[in-house]
Formats: structure tokens, sequence, C-alpha cells
């Protein structure tokens, strides 16, 4: 969720445990109400890095759908 403008406001708590990974929060926009986003990626398949990279794919996506 990093991955959203810095103009706008973002409040979430991230987590890890055996079986996955896990960011939880809300975005808002300037002028727009807040939207909660969660993304659980669960299993090991992937390494740390590359999870982060999906976890900040949403961020984007979340920006370009509701920016």
């Amino acid at each position: 969720l990093s991955s959203v403008p810095s103009s706008w406001i973002v409040g979430e708590k991230t987590g890890t445990a055996q079986a996955g990974v896990n960011d939880v929060g809300f975005v808002q926009a300037p002028s727009s109400s807040a939207v909660i986003v969660a993304v659980y990626l669960e299993g090991d398949a992937l390494a740390a890095p590359e999870r982060d990279q999906i976890i900040a794919e949403v961020g984007r996506r979340v920006a370009e759908v509701i920016g």
C-alpha cells in the first residue's frame, strides 16, 4: 500500500506468519472517501521481495482506480 501517491493518507498494518504475509489498511486520496484494502498471500513459494512487489502492485492499481 506504500506505493500510492505521497499526497494520500495511508494507515496500514503489515504482518507475516509461517503460512503467509499480509497488508491491511486504508488509503484516502485528497477530497475522497477512504477505501479499505486487504492483501493476503498464502504459502512460501515466493521470496519476500517478490511478495512485497505484489503488495506494492495492489497499491498502484488501487491508486489507478480511485486516484
